[in-house]
């Protein structure tokens, strides 16, 4: 990651999440399926922030399962991270803060948290012959903040239950 410099923009900012991927089996298919995370920690880097116009950057979860069953009812849930809940979420910097969200649609109408706050998570069923699926987090950040200099980042958890 490179520092971010001051002198282009009196307020820029480098704002990164890191997804930290965890799975949690549950139900009586738990000994016959297997499902978890493919590709490690994917990061969501909005770039330069200047405050002037709002920030958009997508990345990936990629999710396989194998198993006996043809369809995995799986849900996948993103927590807060550095924020007390989802409205907004915070990055966040040498002691100051930055607000953005994640979304499940490109539109950035539906939050994608846990359920709670107001907000959704991916619930769907996985074809196990399709293999590896790969579902889009879409990240926001609103205009009109005014940070100072600096690198702002958050660590969101992506819980997977099957």
């Amino acid at each position: 990651m490179k520092p971010v410099r001051a002198r282009a923009l009196r307020h820029m900012g480098e704002a990164i999440i890191a997804l930290v991927f965890a799975s949690m089996c549950a139900g009586a298919q738990a000994q016959l399926i297997s499902c978890g995370f493919s590709g490690g920690v994917n990061a969501l880097s909005f770039g330069s922030y200047t405050g002037f116009s709002s920030a958009s950057a997508t990345t990936q979860i990629r999710v396989s399962c194998l198993g006996a069953a043809v369809f995995v009812p799986i849900q996948l849930k993103l927590s807060a991270g550095n924020a007390f809940g989802y409205s907004p979420r915070r990055l966040s910097g040498g002691g100051n803060t930055l607000a953005y969200n994640l979304y499940l649609d490109a539109a950035n109408t539906r939050v994608w948290g846990d359920g709670t706050g107001g907000t959704e998570y991916l619930s769907q069923s996985i074809v196990i012959s399709l293999g590896t699926q790969t579902f889009t987090v879409y990240g926001f950040i609103p205009a009109g903040q005014s940070p100072p200099p600096g690198t702002y980042t958050a660590t969101i958890t992506a819980t997977l239950t099957f």
